[in-house]
This record gives structure tokens, sequence and C-alpha cells, in this order.
């Protein structure tokens, strides 16, 4: 009879401990699996309307770009922001969702920071689009774009593309240079902005743009600075000429030979052109 009980007692004790591991395993399942994954399809299903873009929040904790705003799509540029209360803003979606990206007016899109493109067909309903502009000074990143490969920041912006009437058509994405020459080989769509807008006093990069050869016709727009008063652009860092828009013409692109010989020595040729630099003049208030 003792021997029953003791063999009962171990049973229940025995019971109690595999129940109480089966609900820890439990709790550490919702906790690792099943909480998170809720979380993210909760955080994912909330659109926010954020300046000129839609956003939404991705798996890892930061902000994807999905669409433009439905009272933006009546402009010509917008602006892609760099991040949303602090947090990056990381990469461009490719939905295919109809509308979503759809803009009969939008010309230029500026990048306030490089973004991962999630696929190159984003903009195939946006037929007047020009160009897009990434406005910094960052060293290139990686991107993804749809035939899945991990190519650096600039050769994936210069392949997006749009479809019209079954052909491609490539969108040209300008961006930072340092070099006061640029020498581009592969194709037009590789073009470092020619036109760059600096502060005279801190050589910090407002705006890019690019034409060729051309006076310029989007005038950027009016810079801030704290205890100063914006007096205009001009053509030198000591402000002495003022640019004249209607006037003034960006560099001409050439394409010549490169003064590089592929192995059997016949040339290889490139697109060369000279750095405009226009700085802001300030008085300080």
């Amino acid at each position: 009879m003792q021997k029953q009980r003791i063999g009962s007692t171990i049973t229940i004790v025995f019971i109690a401990i595999f129940g109480i591991v089966m609900i820890a395993f439990l709790y550490l399942f919702i906790d690792i699996f099943f909480i998170p994954y809720i979380s993210s399809k909760n955080s994912r299903s909330v659109n926010i309307e954020y300046g000129d873009v839609i956003i939404i929040k991705n798996n890892e904790g930061y902000y994807n770009v999905i669409g433009i705003s439905e009272e933006e799509k009546n402009k010509k540029t917008i602006i892609i922001p760099s991040d949303y209360n602090k947090i990056p803003i990381n990469e461009m979606e490719n939905f295919y969702q109809k509308g979503i990206y759809e803009s009969e007016k939008l010309e230029i899109i500026y990048l306030s920071c490089p973004l991962k493109f999630e696929g190159t067909k984003c903009f195939n309903g946006c037929p007047n689009l020009k160009k897009i502009i990434c406005l910094s000074k960052d060293e290139p990143v990686y991107n993804y774009y749809d035939k899945l490969e991990i190519i650096t920041y600039k050769q994936a912006l210069s392949d997006l593309y749009r479809y019209e009437q079954n052909e491609i058509k490539r969108i040209s994405i300008y961006y930072f240079t340092q070099l006061d020459e640029v020498k581009i080989v592969r194709n037009s769509s590789e073009l470092a902005g020619n036109i760059q807008y600096l502060d005279s006093l801190s050589d910090e990069l407002y705006y890019l743009d690019f034409y060729d050869g051309t006076t310029i016709n989007d005038m950027p727009w009016t810079p801030v600075k704290e205890g100063y008063t914006f007096i205009g652009w001009y053509k030198e860092r000591e402000c002495i000429n003022k640019w004249d828009f209607d006037n003034d013409k960006a560099s001409k692109v050439e394409f010549k030979e490169s003064g590089v010989y592929n192995t059997d020595n016949t040339p290889i040729y490139a697109y060369t052109y000279d750095i405009t630099r226009i700085y802001a003049k300030w008085e300080r208030n």
C-alpha cells in the first residue's frame, strides 16, 4: 500500500514537472515566434502618409516606401525623406497594386539618402518621370533589384526602368561626386549630377541636378541657415559673381575616347563633363 502511494506521488510529481516544462516551452514559442509574427503583421498593416510618400514599417524595424501620397500625385517633384521619427527609411518596395505609384505629373524624385530598390518597375505608372536625384554624400551601399543580384548603389539606380509601348525606357539617376571631371564608360544612365548647389561657408550639399549644356529651368528651393539670411546663388565659393539662371548654362556632356583601350586596342568611349558648382551666399543677421 505504501509502495502504491509512493508510486502515485512520483507519477503526480512527474506529470507536474512535465506540465511545467511544456508550459515553459509553449511560453518560449509564443514569445519567440508567435508574438513577433503578429507584431510584424500588425505593424505592416498600418500605412503612414509622411510628406510626399506612403511608408510602412518592415520586419526589421525600419520603414519602406510603398507609394506616393494621394495629395502629392499632382506635384512635379517629390522628396523621399531619410527617416520617420528618427527611424531610417531604407527601401522602396516594388508593389504592383494599381495606382500606388501612379502620377501623370511627376517629373523629378529627390532621395534624401540612398535607398534599396526592391524592384526596378516601381515607376511604370509615372510616364513623365525624367530623373531621380540622390541628395547625399554617403558612400554607395548595396541594393537589390528584380534580377535578384547584389550590385553597387550607383549601378542599381542606373538600371531603373519603365516599360513604355513594349520598349524599355530607362530613368536616369544622378548622384554626388567629389571629382571635378566625370568620365563614365557604360551608358548615359550612369551620370553624376553635373550641377551641385553648395553652402559657401561649409560646402554642405543642398541640391543636385543635371542639364546637358542648357540653362537651368528648375530653381532649387531656398536654403535655410540659422542666424543667416540667404542672399542668392553664386558661381564661386567667395560669392562674387551671381549665377544667372536665364543665361548661364551647365556643362556640355561629350561622348569621346576615354584614353583607355580594350584588349584588342580599340578605344573605350566615355561620357565626359565638368561639374558646375553653385554656392549659396549668406548675410549674418
